[in-house]
């Protein structure tokens, strides 16, 4: 349950180029939130913030993502909110301000550290919804890339195999995870994969 080797590894070169334009956005955000925590300690200059710098991230996967499919639907418009974490019944706004309740402007590093720590895994996690959202692969395959972050939880899917886009959970799977989906197509998959799941 291979991807063909000549397309995985030009996939996951163009996924990864698009990891890091990702990781330095973020990074430069950051400083301007500190910056706004520090002036004004103001919840919800905050959380308009935070998404306005998710949106910014979602255009930059969706530009990326068009480079690296040749088949994207553009006219599918994708909101940003359906795309972040729900599984806790929170919104984002709710899991921002869990973390104002819980410090106050003497523990600024410590709410910034959490702040950051959303703002990243939340980033990571618009790639793989929106290429599965926006084009017609089907198949991933999870890379890990022996991240530090990441522990033993990631190696359920971080395998080296492919799977079919119902059979497995996308990542993150924990916060600040660095788990990448690289997403395939029907024709650049082994033809083993196709066929044992066409014969199920």
């Amino acid at each position: 349950m291979k991807a063909k080797p000549e397309i995985r590894e030009k996939r996951i070169k163009e996924i990864n180029q698009l990891y890091e334009l990702i990781i330095k956005d973020n990074d430069n955000y950051k400083e301007d939130l500190y910056n706004i925590l520090k002036e004004t300690f103001n919840k919800q200059k905050v959380i308009d913030s935070i998404y306005a710098h998710l949106e910014k991230i979602l255009s930059l996967i969706l530009k990326e993502i068009k480079k690296i499919y040749k088949d994207y639907d553009k006219e599918k418009i994708i909101d940003l909110v359906d795309l972040l974490y729900d599984e806790d019944g929170k919104s984002l706004d709710e899991r921002i301000s869990q973390w104002f309740n819980k410090f106050d402007e003497e523990h600024l590093m410590s709410l910034f550290y959490h702040l950051c720590l959303i703002i990243d895994t939340e980033s990571f996690r618009l790639v793989p919804e929106v290429i599965e959202e926006k084009t017609d692969a089907e198949y991933v395959e999870i890379i890990s890339d022996g991240c530090d972050n990441c522990s033993g939880s990631c190696e359920e899917w971080a395998d080296g195999n492919v799977y079919h886009e119902d059979d497995i959970e996308l990542p993150p799977y924990h916060p600040n995870c660095c788990c990448e989906a690289i997403f395939y197509k029907e024709d650049e998959v082994e033809e083993d994969i196709i066929d044992e799941r066409n014969n199920i």
